[in-house]
Order: structure tokens, then C-alpha cells, then sequence
């Protein structure tokens, strides 16, 4: 950005790659920037609604959103962002409406991928206070279904012995193991299985960003592996080795 200021995709790429840090604030500038620089461009509008979403600056937000559908209605990432938009606020069902978009349209992958869209989806079913509980778990069933489809007939075995006194080695592969509230809700259970003799504790941690938080969790596990760069294979590969 500092030899070609005004190549727009370059401050697009810095704004995403400092959003990928946790750097949300500082990553504002460079997506107003890119936004500024390519009018046509859906990603890049939706990228800083996005952004000013997280900042809960939703007034700004939504035009950046809209401007991004209006550019490309089949953009998935700009239907999943609107989803965010109206989830933050509490509007289920529109938020609803916006991921069961996002889940239909081919084009817009990355980070707004298949599973995300679906996963989007069910975190917003699961908030929403009017949603049947019945209803709620056909919908896990069902995505289920979809999203180990590719899975099952490849999926690995394990080698693993089975004598019933072999210490077991249990992994947790999350990527909330930071300041997140289901970090803080399951920390009194790691720090008791930490203590028992016949448990062997493996964390596989697929976020990029560690706060403090972070930091003390490592100490309830034997094994820490970051694993954000891995594919669904290599991560299996990398458990079963385990």
C-alpha cells in the first residue's frame, strides 16, 4: 500500500489480513480505503460492513451490506454479514432469512465457505427464544447431514488398542479457547480432568488469535497443537496420530 496507494485490492488484503488478527479497529481504515477505491467491488463492501458490524456501528454498516447485494445479489458472504447485522441487534428472524440466503447462492466462498454459512445459520436458530426445540434439532440433523456427506465415506479410523486400563487421550478441538463465554463456561471441567491420572488432555486450537485467556487455558492440557492452517484431512491425520 505504501509503493501503490491507490491499488484498491492491496488495502482490501491488508483490512482482511488484520481483521484475521483480531485487529478490528485497525483494520477499519484500510477497508474504508479499499471501499473507496473499488465502487463495483461486493467483497470489499461487504468486508466493512462487516467490520463496522463487529464495531457495532450498525447504522454504517448496513448500506456497505446493501451496496454489496446490490452489486452481486449471489454474493454469500454479504447475506452472511446481513445475517450477523440483524443477529447482533436481535432480529432473528431477518438474520434467519439472510443465512438461508447465503446458503442457496454458489458464488462468494473463502471465508464465508459452506460450513460457515450452515454453522451461522444454527448459532442463529439456537439464540432465537421463539425457535422450537424439536424444530431446532431436526435443523442440527439436517445440516449434519449435509456438511459430513463428503466426510463419511473417507473418514479414518482410529488404531487405537482396547484395553479397557490404557490411559485415554481426549482432544478438544475448538476455537474458542480464548475470551469467549464457552471457554469461561467449561473451564471448571478441564481443570478437573487435568488432574486425573488416567486422562491425557489434547487441545487442537483453530484460531489464529491467543489473548490471556488463551494463555491460562494452555496450562489445563498436556498437548496444545494450533491447527488453523490445516485441512479437515491433515487435522484427522493429525488426531488419530495422537
Amino acid at each position: 500500500t505504501e509503493r501503490f496507494p491507490e491499488q484498491g485490492l492491496g488495502w482490501m488484503v491488508l483490512g482482511a489480513l488484520q481483521w484475521a488478527a483480531g485487529n478490528i479497529s485497525e483494520g477499519l481504515a484500510a477497508m474504508q480505503t479499499s471501499a473507496r477505491l473499488l465502487p463495483q467491488d461486493a467483497e470489499t463492501h461487504a468486508n466493512l460492513g462487516a467490520t463496522l458490524t463487529k464495531l457495532e456501528r450498525f447504522a454504517e454498516a448496513e448500506p456497505c451490506l446493501r451496496r454489496a447485494l446490490e452489486i452481486d445479489p449471489g454474493f454469500a458472504a454479504a447475506h452472511v454479514h446481513l445475517g450477523d447485522w440483524y443477529q447482533m441487534q436481535g432480529r432473528y428472524r431477518e438474520a434467519e432469512a439472510s443465512l438461508r440466503s447465503a446458503t442457496a447462492v454458489q458464488s462468494g466462498g473463502g471465508p464465508t465457505d459452506n460450513d460457515l454459512r450452515h454453522s451461522s445459520l444454527l448459532f442463529v436458530l439456537s439464540h432465537n427464544p421463539t425457535q422450537n426445540a424439536q424444530a431446532l434439532f431436526a435443523e442440527h440433523c439436517r445440516i449434519g447431514a449435509i456438511l459430513e456427506a463428503d466426510a463419511r465415506v473417507s473418514r479414518p479410523h482410529h488404531r487405537n488398542t482396547r484395553e479397557p486400563d490404557r490411559r485415554l487421550r481426549v482432544g478438544w478441538v475448538s476455537g474458542d479457547l480464548g475470551n469467549q463465554a464457552g471457554a469461561h463456561g467449561s473451564e471448571p471441567v478441564r481443570a478437573q480432568l487435568q488432574h486425573r491420572s488416567l486422562l491425557q488432555l489434547h487441545a487442537y486450537y483453530n484460531n489464529p488469535v491467543e489473548d490471556g485467556v488463551t494463555r491460562r487455558l494452555r496450562g489445563y492440557f498436556a498437548h496444545w497443537q494450533p491447527v488453523t492452517g490445516l485441512s479437515d484431512a491433515q487435522l484427522a491425520r493429525k488426531i488419530i496420530d495422537d
